[in-house]
């Protein structure tokens, strides 16, 4: 598991651009994710900066790289570009379980996600495994309305670990842009069977559960003081056990932008604090409108 941040830059130059897009490409590949060989994928030290707004420059192509991919395959698709402000940039993101070899994602697939980062001088990030990608993307703006999470993961099973039904994709995003989906959602993909709708912002919603549950714990000590936490479940045909790429909390429990440790599964991992509302929607119950997003940071 492997965690990198860097500061938001403005990208209006093609270095500029170059260097932005291959500082996410290295970040990409430090969690143990994989390249694949499709062609036609951006050349990062070539790159051309778009000048016009929400207009993509080029496209690299990501697998899982753990024991499962072969059988049960993700690919990600990310596109590279500028954001609504021409300035700044912005990720297109896509899941799906096959490829055709030259970048157009097959199989079970989801619909693109746009996310972008607005500000210079802020703080993104990236952790993630050889099976989970999460992005926390100008998380630090101190305001919901410009900074966009995500987190792909397979369905996991009731000790924590990755099983072979499916993959799970869950965004907490600020801006519409070119997305199918706006705002927050998540979508269940099923490596066979029939498949479920995405559930998002102004759908179903997600639900969680702020209590103890046979699979994780969910209650931890915050200053000498029990503090509780709330799990995400992927919905799709039934619900599946709580994904590892983000919890929410009570703003009053854990500060903004707090680093903390807290048990999921049995295990202890580092979580990031975000601020109040960039919940809202995402989960169903426990005053949603209220909640902050914990992000897993490692």
């Amino acid at each position: 598991m492997t965690l990198t941040t860097w500061n938001t830059v403005a990208i209006a130059s093609n270095v500029l651009f170059e260097a932005w897009a291959l500082q996410v490409h290295t970040a990409i590949l430090a969690t143990g994710l994989v390249q694949t060989a499709d062609t036609g994928q951006i050349v990062f030290s070539t790159a051309v900066y778009p000048g016009l707004a929400n207009t993509k420059a080029g496209y690299a192509m990501y697998a899982f790289n753990d024991p499962n991919q072969g059988s049960y395959p993700c690919f990600i698709r990310v596109d590279f570009g500028t954001a609504s402000i021409a300035g700044y940039p912005s990720l297109w993101v896509q899941v799906g379980t096959s490829t055709n070899g030259a970048g157009v994602i097959g199989g079970i697939q989801t619909s693109q996600i746009q996310t972008q980062e607005i500000g210079a001088g802020y703080i993104s990030g990236i952790s993630g495994s050889s099976s989970r990608l999460t992005m926390a993307l100008s998380y630090n703006y101190g305001s919901p309305a410009y900074d966009d999470f995500l987190s792909i993961e397979r369905i996991q099973t009731v000790s924590g670990t990755d099983s072979t039904t499916g993959l799970v994709f869950t965004w907490v995003k600020s801006y519409v842009g070119s997305s199918t989906y706006i705002s927050n959602g998540q979508q269940v993909l099923y490596f066979t069977g029939t498949q479920p709708v995405a559930n998002y912002s102004n759908s179903s919603g997600i639900p969680t559960i702020f209590a103890n549950t046979s699979n994780t714990s969910t209650t931890w000590t915050n200053g000498g003081n029990n503090s509780y936490v709330g799990l995400i479940y992927p919905v799709g045909q039934i619900v599946h056990y709580p994904i590892q790429g983000f919890m929410v909390n009570y703003p009053g429990d854990i500060s903004p932008f707090s680093v903390v440790t807290i048990p999921i599964y049995g295990t202890t991992h580092s979580w990031i604090s975000m601020p109040v509302g960039c919940a809202t929607n995402l989960v169903t119950n426990g005053g949603a409108s209220q909640m902050s997003l914990l992000v897993r940071w490692d």
